[in-house]
């Protein structure tokens, strides 16, 4: 890709994973809202457009009353879920305000992304014997639903655990909470430290992160609700983004609320 076409794009895109009732999240309904945009090498599924707010959505500072700001959105839609994503969550939150706005019996809600889950099953059998208190906490009904998740060993969950790992976690802390109520932590393979183990079981994550085994660039980072962060200017890497997104989809990670 040219370097002037990328420097046109968000170097971080950040947003939300959506769904949909009684509308598709299609051009014909987004033209609505923001101006189709048209740059080489880009294109379906992956549609750019225009958005212009009477309000700086991005901490920009020194607006001038009156002043309107223009921002690139990136919409892809998929089978369940509509990714939306621009620079500034804000952005994509403005965008649908103004989609349920202009289309009243619309329903667009946030996916549910099921992070604790996603980091269990990439910690593979350790994460079948840690679950288990977890599991606890759960209805029946989920529980059953993640113990056959983290019991899947076919060769494309194998694969997917063996090539991604965890470079972020965000968690909260189920226990003295008096003293410590949220944790952090980063790495290049967060799960297999022994101080992660220890106190995984009075965690609930929130947040986690992405990457390749090997690769020191994260994937994307995702929240419970539906919130997604990644680098993608070319859209090979978009495309990586998608199909992992894709597979913990079918894998029931993550769902409609």
């Amino acid at each position: 890709m040219p370097l002037k076409i990328m420097a046109q794009l968000p170097e971080w895109w950040s947003g939300y994973l959506l769904s949909t009732e009684k509308i598709d999240l299609g051009p014909e309904v987004l033209r609505q809202v923001a101006a189709p945009e048209s740059l080489p090498g880009w294109g379906g599924p992956f549609h750019l457009y225009r958005f212009l707010s009477s309000k700086p959505l991005a901490g920009e500072i020194g607006a001038a009353q009156g002043q309107t700001f223009p921002y690139r959105v990136l919409v892809t839609p998929g089978e369940q879920f509509t990714l939306l994503v621009s620079e500034n969550k804000k952005i994509a939150e403005a965008v649908v305000f103004q989609i349920r706005r202009q289309f009243p019996q619309a329903i667009v809600k946030r996916a549910l992304i099921e992070v604790h889950w996603i980091v269990l099953f990439l910690m593979g059998e350790h994460g079948q014997s840690q679950g288990e208190a977890f599991k606890m906490r759960l209805g029946a009904r989920s529980a059953a639903i993640l113990g056959s998740i983290l019991a899947l060993q076919e060769e494309v969950d194998i694969s997917f655990r063996s090539e991604y790992t965890l470079s972020t976690v965000f968690a909260e802390i189920l226990r003295q909470e008096q003293f410590m109520q949220k944790v952090s932590l980063y790495g290049t393979n967060v799960w297999q430290h022994d101080l992660f183990r220890a106190y995984l079981e009075d965690m609930k994550i929130f947040y986690c992160g992405l990457r390749k085994s090997g690769e020191s660039a994260e994937i994307f980072a995702a929240g419970n609700d539906g919130f997604l962060t990644f680098s993608a200017k070319t859209r090979p890497r978009l495309r990586l983004i998608v199909d992992v997104l894709g597979y913990l989809v079918k894998r029931g990670f993550i769902h409609k609320r």
